[in-house]
C-alpha cells in the first residue's frame, strides 16, 4: 500500500483524480475478493499475490482522494482539512477494525458452537477451527467488497478535473 502511494500521486497528476482512483479501486475490489474465497487450504503464494493486489489498488487511491478534498477546499482552509483528512482516515482504519473485529469474534463463536456436532470437530479439531477461521476471514473481506463497490461507484461519479502538479 506505501509502495503503491506515491506512484498513484504522480499518476493523479497526469491523469486526473478520478481516473486513477477507479484504476485503484478496482485493482482493491479484485484482490478483496479474491481473498475472501481463501480456505484453510490457500497456499501462502496466492494470499500475498491477492494482498498486494488489494494494497496496490488502496496505494494507489490515497493521494488522489486527499488531494481532492483539499483542492476542494477554500485556500485559507486547506491547511485544516489536510489535517481532517489524515485524522479521519486513521479514525476510520480504527473503528472499521474495531467493528469488523468484533463482528468476527462473534461469528467465530456462533459457527464453532454450531459446528459442535461436526465429525470433524471431534477428529480433526484443529482443522475444524481453521475452517471457521477461514469461513469468518472470506465473510469479513466480503464487507470490504461491499465497501470497495460503494467508493467505485462514488469515484466514477466524480468530477474529472486534472490536478496540478
Amino acid at each position: 500500500m506505501a509502495a503503491a502511494a506515491f506512484p498513484g500521486g504522480l499518476l493523479a497528476g497526469r491523469w486526473g483524480d478520478r481516473a486513477v482512483m477507479v484504476a485503484g479501486l478496482a485493482l482493491a475490489l479484485a484482490g478483496y475478493g479474491l481473498m475472501s474465497r481463501w480456505s484453510a487450504d490457500t497456499p501462502y503464494g496466492p494470499m500475498v499475490a491477492h494482498l498486494a493486489l488489494a494494497g496496490a489498488g488502496l496505494g494507489l487511491v490515497i493521494a488522489p482522494a486527499a488531494d481532492a478534498v483539499i483542492r476542494g477546499a477554500a485556500d485559507e482552509r486547506r491547511g485544516a482539512v489536510s489535517a481532517l483528512v489524515i485524522a479521519l482516515r486513521l479514525v476510520g482504519m480504527t473503528i472499521g477494525v474495531a467493528v469488523l473485529t468484533l463482528w468476527g469474534v462473534q461469528r467465530q463463536d456462533a459457527l464453532r458452537r454450531a459446528g459442535a456436532a461436526d465429525p470433524l470437530a471431534a477428529t480433526d479439531p484443529a482443522r475444524f477451527l481453521m475452517e471457521v477461521a477461514a469461513r469468518v476471514i472470506g465473510e469479513t473481506f466480503l464487507f470490504g467488497v461491499v465497501a470497495l463497490a460503494l467508493a467505485l461507484l462514488v469515484a466514477l461519479a466524480m468530477r474529472s478535473p486534472r490536478s496540478t502538479p
